[in-house]
């Protein structure tokens, strides 16, 4: 597995494949953040995840997402790649707390192993387009 910059001259077209596989909406991938991630397997690409930075000392994991046709074991291998990956990167931009959002449970497990603590969150969202 190979893991590099999110590239999107390079990334994008996969990235959008990935989007399609997992019936989302491919113009999406024109809404991430600068800072990303993705790792290959053979060329084919097996998961991305983004860092988002928000005012001068946050930042938030963004837009995971995995091939659905990898295997369980190079989905997982692939997001923990990523995730410390991202927490490094973060690190280099002085960000002093990262948070992660998210309905997976996977997700949710794989930022506790990271460090990350469960906090009660109740959200809303209003939609303005």
């Amino acid at each position: 597995m190979i893991i590099t910059h999110y590239d999107p001259n390079f990334d994008k077209l996969a990235f959008e494949n990935l989007l399609d596989l997992r019936k989302m909406d491919v113009t999406f991938s024109d809404k991430l953040p600068k800072v990303g991630y993705v790792v290959y397997n053979n060329l084919a690409l097996v998961a991305a995840g983004f860092l988002r930075q928000c005012e001068n000392s946050f930042g938030l994991l963004d837009s995971y997402i995995t091939n659905p046709n990898c295997s369980n074991k190079q989905r997982h291998q692939a997001l923990e790649l990523i995730t410390k990956q991202l927490i490094q990167h973060a690190k280099l931009l002085n960000i002093k707390e990262l948070i992660c959002l998210t309905a997976d449970s996977g997700i949710l497990k794989r930022s506790l192993t990271h460090g990350f603590v469960k906090v009660p969150l109740a959200m809303s969202l209003l939609s303005l387009s």
